[in-house]
Parts: C-alpha cells; structure tokens; sequence
C-alpha cells in the first residue's frame, strides 16, 4: 500500500522506498569476463504529477510504469555507451525528486534530494553486500544522481 505524507510547505512525497532487494528494482547487466562494477545513478527523470487525490508529486514513484520507463530509457543508454565488455552495469531505480520540485523551489533542494540520496545509499549498500563480491567499482552519476554520488563518497570509507 501506498502512503503519503504531508512535507515542508505542503508538499507530498511517496513514502514507500523501493525495496533494494526486490531485483525488479534495478537495472543489472553482467558480463562474465567483469572485473569491475560500475554503479549508476540516473539523472532527473521524472516531472511532477498528480496522484488519485488531486496532490501535486514532486517525488517520482517507482511503482508507475511511466516512471519506470523513464529511468530504464536513461540506464540503457548509458549501459550501452559506455559499459565495456569487462565491466558489469548496476543501477537502482529510485524515486528522485522531480525536475518541478527541484527547479521551482531551490530552497528545498537538499531536502528534496535527501530522501532521494538516502536511496540511492540503501542500494548502494545493497550493492555492495549481494552483488559486488569484491571487485573494483566506479559510482556515476548525472544530475540529480552526480549530487547523490557526491553524498555517497562523503561517507566512504578507504
């Protein structure tokens, strides 16, 4: 079931988080040779829009196939251009903050992207604990997804 709750300034927000483990969740392609992983995290996507009780939605939802196909369009392109044939391609589906509400009011950016960042990290810590198996790896990301990437590294440890 889906909640949503009421955000700073009466903006809404999906609360249920993708389950990382659910592989529904994530865009995968492995090659047999890897010896490195890269993890992508998509730019923004997504636009705003209005859920079955007329609230405006500045967060993506990972559970609307438009959605879905928005990120999937992004992480195949990349996958295809620039994934070697000796790297394997991670990246999770997340419910990122809108162009809308990022654009419209710049104030609440970090608060937008925080509930996205913190996605991204769950993943990525799912990442590391099932699919990585200790090979290299490099974090991309673009747009929305740089800035989380950026949050990720922040706390990294060597």
């Amino acid at each position: 079931m889906k909640k949503y709750i009421p955000h700073i300034l009466g903006v809404l927000f999906v609360l249920l988080t993708p389950a990382c483990s659910q592989t529904d969740m994530w865009y995968i392609h492995t090659q047999d040779s890897a010896e490195t992983d890269i993890f992508y995290v998509c730019s923004t996507e997504t636009s705003d829009w209005i859920n079955a009780q007329g609230d405006t939605m500045h967060f993506s939802d990972m559970n609307r196939p438009e959605h879905r196909a928005a990120l999937y369009g992004e992480m195949h392109g990349v996958d295809s251009l620039i994934c070697p044939s000796t790297c394997n391609f991670y990246a999770p589906y997340y419910n990122q903050a809108t162009i809308e509400g990022l654009l419209r009011d710049t104030t609440l950016f970090r608060s937008r992207c925080a509930k996205a960042t913190q996605e991204v990290k769950q993943a990525f810590a799912y990442y590391m604990r099932h699919f990585n198996q200790g090979r290299r790896f490099v974090l991309i990301g673009y747009s929305q997804g740089a800035y989380a990437v950026v949050e990720l590294l922040k706390e990294l440890t060597p």
